[in-house]
Order: structure tokens, then sequence, then C-alpha cells
């Protein structure tokens, strides 16, 4: 059994959308998406905008395969290196 520090919500920590299914729990805190995740733009509102098929409303062939908390992790990474980079790169104009 999982114990938390803080209680279990059905809102994102980021964006406050309803949890439609397993969230993502990062900092103990738990999110909708790897997007709210990683403080980036939040991928659960806007994909479900595309889709056309009806596959769970996110615009895929098929089903996503789930998330582990190592690929939220590297990630979170990624999303922060590009964001420092592109500072640099726009402080240095």
């Amino acid at each position: 059994m999982r114990i938390y520090s803080s209680p279990p919500r059905g809102h994102c920590a980021s964006c406050e959308a309803l949890i439609p299914g397993r969230p993502i729990y990062q900092r103990d805190e738990a999110y909708c998406c790897i997007g709210c995740a990683a403080d980036g733009p939040c991928v659960c509102s806007y994909e479900a905008d595309l889709a056309e098929d009806g596959v769970d409303g996110l615009g895929l062939l098929s089903a996503p395969e789930p998330v582990t908390t190592l690929d939220v992790e590297r990630e979170v990474e990624r999303i922060r290196r590009v964001r420092d980079r592109e500072f640099r790169e726009l402080v240095a104009r």
C-alpha cells in the first residue's frame, strides 16, 4: 500500500483539470499528464481537440503505453535542458 504525505486528489496539481485515468506522481503531487509533471504545457487539454479516431480522445492509432516515473523524470530533464538553452540564447541576443 502506498502512503502519500499529501492526500490523493482528483485534480491535476498544475492545470487543475480532472485526472481521467491514473495520475502521474512527481514530487508528491498528482498530475494528469507528462506535460504537467514536467512544468510544460498540458498534453490532455489540446490533444483531445485533434482526435478524430475515438481512441481515448488522444488522436492515436493505438492505446498509449503506461508511463513510468523514470520516463517522467527523463522528460522533465529534457524539457528543462531545452528551456535553459532557449533562455541562454534569448539572453545572449
